[in-house]
């Protein structure tokens, strides 16, 4: 593997710390500089001695990985696993009791919580967390791991400096207005034709989420209150019995509906075939449901319709085509909403504003 310099240093980074008998180590970089291919790298500087995992916050994000050769799994596996209750008639999830890897390297480490570092640090020797500093700040409590990394990747590598989405997303980042920066890449001031046969939309608001899923299903040809064959969904709870986890997309193979509970079988992103119940009212809600039924160790799952997702939502995932509609309220963090929103696409972006 061709390193450049600045990668070969953020690996050597990574080794004196664990040399110095470090418990953490991060690297931050924004798209186009190479995480991935640092990640790839890393584990090859690793040798036999060590027991290590390749993690991630979300189900949707260790996909991603995969695809680009790197085997994941999600934190939320490596670190509990779910105990049924049967006081309380449900599933509680506890630490997971079985050996620890030495190591474990996180990477969309920007979407972590507080208590995911800290149950981290509590049970793991050596943790090195890899994320953007670009994007997001994680929903809830925010540990800054992106803001006092230790080594910061800068340089924009010669297949993405082509790139205008990669152009795009770092002019968003910068606070500049919208401009199209090649075909890739291309600013619209009215909705076009195709614009519902879009991989996904992205949005800020829930209100327009739900509205554009519906905009959307009317063009595609569906209309019933329950998702048909063919349809996208995405999960909006994790639920490790049913194999499924918040933000795993999949579509729909077969539905049986039932006015509270249905039953779905789902082709989730992994290729795999996954047959669970679903809560029915969740799907159109513009929230979603907190229902005390979720808690029972037999509860449906969440999922909801998956054209049109919140940025929040997006993050750890990559579509071919994406349409962002841009509409994120004054009082938001605009250029990390554009930028996050951006860096979602990896063939063609169109940037709708409203």
């Amino acid at each position: 593997m061709q390193l450049s310099e600045e990668q070969q240093e953020a690996v050597d980074g990574f080794i004196s710390a664990i040399e110095q008998g470090r418990s953490q180590y991060t690297i931050a970089g924004l798209a186009g500089t190479g995480k991935t291919t640092v990640i790839r790298a890393l584990i090859d500087a690793l040798d036999m001695a060590h027991d290590y995992a390749v993690c991630t916050p979300t189900g949707k994000a260790a996909h991603v990985l995969r695809t680009k050769g790197v085997e994941a799994q999600t934190l939320h596996s490596l670190l509990y696993y779910p105990r049924e209750d049967k006081s309380k008639g449900k599933v509680d999830f506890v630490d997971n009791d079985e050996p620890m890897p030495d190591i474990v390297i996180v990477d969309e480490a920007s979407m972590l919580t507080v208590r995911m570092v800290e149950d981290l640090r509590a049970r793991v020797r050596f943790v090195c967390y890899v994320g953007d500093h670009g994007q997001l700040e994680p929903v809830g409590d925010d540990p800054e791991l992106m803001k006092h990394a230790d080594f910061v990747l800068k340089q924009i590598h010669r297949q993405a400096e082509g790139s205008g989405i990669i152009t795009f997303a770092h002019r968003m980042r910068e606070g500049l207005a919208p401009l199209s920066t090649g075909p890739e890449a291309q600013v619209l001031r009215k909705a076009f034709t195709g614009m519902h046969n879009a991989d996904v939309i992205l949005v800020a608001r829930n209100a327009t989420r739900a509205r554009l899923n519906r905009w959307v299903r009317t063009k595609r040809g569906f209309a019933g209150a329950l998702p048909e064959i063919g349809e996208q969904v995405i999960c909006l709870r994790n639920n490790s019995e049913r194999r499924v986890f918040n933000g795993m997309t999949g579509r729909v193979v077969d539905i049986e509906p039932g006015s509270y509970q249905a039953r779905m079988s789902v082709e989730t992103d992994d290729g795999l075939r996954e047959d669970m119940p679903i809560m029915s009212e969740q799907f159109g809600r513009e929230k979603t449901l907190q229902d005390p039924r979720l808690m029972r160790r037999d509860a449906p799952t969440l999922w909801d319709f998956g054209y049109a997702l919140t940025a929040h939502k997006s993050q750890g995932s990559e579509w071919p085509t994406v349409v962002v509609y841009d509409e994120c309220p004054s009082n938001w963090d605009l250029n990390r909403w554009r930028y996050t929103a951006a860096t979602r696409a990896s063939k063609q972006l169109y940037w709708y504003i409203t």
